[in-house]
């Protein structure tokens, strides 16, 4: 039961983001990224500025966000857990500029750490996976979102498929975000599927994340983002 849901639960947090994520919001990532970690890639010296990240996105480095996590798993009680996503710093990937978005889940029977790099552009952030930094990158967040959208990715390991499904006010806590864009992701590998609805929010990035996997349910709320001002490297 703990290689299972030692799996699944290093696949709960992929998005992003926040994942992530998601990880932003969390990261994506998959079990061989937890058994065999890549070493991640060197620091330029003066690495180029990136450009203004998608508002539904923020992207500065220090940004935090931590959420309370609660875990379902068949005929047990729910688990209480937290997760915390953390821009920590800029780094060069095949010549271009990405921030480090780390995500680390506490409190939990095992508890993951997925690391992603993000590039915001023009056309939206795009994501490297740690472990994957030879591999090419994807599209994670679409800078300008609507209602129905759709957008598919791959990686070496898993696809992934996104769609805009609603848009309107969440609450979190006490807390109600307006104007909040629902993604729904649908992500498929050999360690089975997950299926990801996401709430982010304008200026402050995910803030509910509902997984939903064969052997287990997962909710995780926003209880705090600290903002950096937006910054760049010298």
């Amino acid at each position: 039961m703990k290689t299972a849901f030692a799996t699944v639960l290093v696949n709960l947090f992929r998005i992003a983001a926040l994942e992530s994520i998601v990880a932003g919001g969390f990261a994506l990532a998959d079990e061989r990224d937890a058994v065999r970690p890549p070493k991640p890639p060197a620091a330029p010296t003066k690495p180029r500025p990136a450009e203004a990240a998608p508002d539904y996105m923020p992207l500065s480095l220090g940004d935090r966000w931590e959420y309370d996590v609660t875990i379902e798993l068949p005929l047990l009680a729910a688990k209480q857990a937290s997760a915390t996503t953390k821009v920590e710093g800029l780094y060069e990937i095949d010549g271009k500029n990405y921030y480090k978005v780390v995500m680390q889940v506490s409190g939990a029977p095992v508890n993951p750490k997925n690391v992603a790099y993000c590039r915001p552009t023009a056309k939206g952030i795009f994501q490297i996976l740690e472990g994957e930094e030879k591999e090419s990158e994807w599209l994670y967040l679409p800078r300008e979102l609507k209602v129905g959208q759709k957008w598919i990715a791959a990686t070496s390991g898993s696809k992934f498929s996104f769609e805009v499904t609603g848009r309107g006010d969440v609450d979190c806590l006490g807390k109600t975000y307006k104007n909040c864009f629902q993604i729904t992701v649908d992500m498929q590998s050999k360690f089975g599927s997950i299926k990801q609805e996401q709430w982010l929010a304008p200026g402050v990035g995910l803030v509910k994340q509902l997984d939903h996997h064969s052997l287990f349910d997962s909710t995780a709320v926003l209880r705090k983002f600290v903002a950096e001002k937006p910054n760049k490297p010298d």
